[in-house]
């Protein structure tokens, strides 16, 4: 619960903080939150479509049923 916090702290700092959409795609699969996990990691890609980091989380997630 702090590190959701923190990230969320950092997402109304910066809106387009893709290292922190990352962070919290990926906190909220160890939670098993897969539909939130996967917006995040949508988004972080959305503005930085180079991050092999959330792509590779991304991929990680199970597929929609």
């Amino acid at each position: 619960e702090n590190a959701a916090g923190f990230f969320e702290q950092a997402l109304l700092a910066d809106t387009g903080n893709a290292e922190a959409m990352n962070d919290l795609g990926v906190l909220c699969h160890r939670l098993g939150e897969m539909d939130l996990a996967r917006e995040f990691l949508v988004r972080a890609l959305a503005v930085a479509p180079e991050s092999a980091e959330a792509l590779s989380n991304l991929a990680r997630l199970p597929a929609q049923a």
